[in-house]
């Protein structure tokens, strides 16, 4: 009975195991952040909102929001053409929020490495932002910390990476 109860077993554990397997994408999103002079030292902020691309995302991939089981921002990347590029930025600070959410910090670099017109923040793989996906629309609060006032605007690029997991 013993020979004949471990066989029939092994095909069930082996369905189970494969029944959680999640899949992985990734999306990458431009934003345009604008710190609006005359700007102050200290932090200054850029809060673009934009539009959820996850729905039509998963769509494309032939998968449903019910099968979303994870998202992750895994690279968040400032660009600037300003002269100075990020030479007069302390640091800087990324954060997510949408109107019923709450607001969390999701990339950071302290310091801010001298004579850069790019820097990538460091993100961390603990921040769960499936949340924010729930909303339409979403916004990425970019901090910069200035170390002297200027007048005109600090003008960025952001690329930020996500990493979404689906359950299949």
């Amino acid at each position: 009975m013993k020979n004949f109860i471990l066989p029939s077993l092994l095909p069930l554990l082996l369905l189970a195991s494969c029944a959680g397997e999640t899949k992985q994408l990734e999306h990458e999103i431009s934003l345009p952040l604008n710190c609006s002079g005359p700007l102050f030292e200290g932090s200054n902020t850029a809060a673009p909102e934009f539009r959820n691309f996850m729905d039509s995302l998963l769509k494309s991939k032939g998968y449903t929001s019910e099968q979303l089981h994870s998202v992750k921002l895994v690279s968040a990347m400032l660009s600037t053409e300003d002269s100075a590029g990020f030479d007069n930025s302390a640091s800087a600070t990324l954060s997510m929020s949408t109107p019923k959410s709450n607001m969390q910090e999701v990339a950071v670099l302290n310091p801010l490495p001298k004579g850069s017109k790019t820097i990538t923040l460091k993100t961390s793989d603990e921040r769960e932002l499936r949340g924010y996906f729930a909303e339409p629309n979403i916004s990425m609060v970019c901090d910069v910390n200035l170390l002297k006032d200027r007048d005109p605007d600090f003008i960025m690029n952001g690329k930020f990476r996500f990493r979404i997991f689906v359950k299949p």
